[in-house]
C-alpha cells in the first residue's frame, strides 16, 4: 500500500487536535500501473463511481470499509479487471489519500468489500 503525502498531513493534523480531512470514498481503477506514487493526486484508470467508506474505531486503529457492487460494471458485460484500489477526501475530483496495486481482479456479479485499517500511536 502506498500513502499518500496529502494523508500524512492529515494524520498529522489529526494527532495534534487540528481539523482534518478524512477518507470518504472507495475508487478502483482499470489501468494496469506498477506503483503508486506518494505524490500521486489521482488513482490512475478510475472507473465507475465512487462507494461510501464506512469508518469504525477500536482504541487507536480506524478501519475503512466499502463494498464495490458488481453490479456497477463498466467496461463489459463480463465485468471489469480492477488493477489498483484507493481512498480519497471526496466523491468527485481529486485528492487521493492512499492506494493499492493489485493482481488484476476480475469482477462480475458479485460484490466486493474492500477494507483499510490505520493504527496511530502517538508518542
Amino acid at each position: 500500500m502506498t500513502i499518500i503525502n496529502s494523508f500524512l498531513n492529515n494524520m498529522a493534523k489529526a494527532s495534534v487536535g487540528e481539523s482534518f480531512d478524512t477518507l470518504t470514498h472507495l475508487l478502483v481503477g482499470t489501468t494496469e500501473v506498477t506503483s503508486i506514487d506518494v505524490a500521486d493526486t489521482a488513482l490512475e484508470g478510475e472507473i465507475g463511481t465512487r462507494a461510501s467508506l464506512t469508518r469504525s474505531r477500536v482504541n487507536n486503529t480506524s478501519s475503512f470499509t466499502a463494498i464495490r457492487s458488481g453490479t456497477d460494471v463498466i467496461d463489459t458485460t463480463n465485468g471489469d479487471n480492477l488493477r489498483s484500489v484507493g481512498a480519497d477526501i471526496a466523491a468527485t475530483g481529486n485528492d487521493l489519500q492512499l492506494g493499492v496495486v493489485i493482481d488484476e481482479l476480475q469482477t462480475t456479479a458479485f460484490d466486493i468489500e474492500f477494507q483499510f485499517d490505520v493504527s496511530f500511536n502517538r508518542r
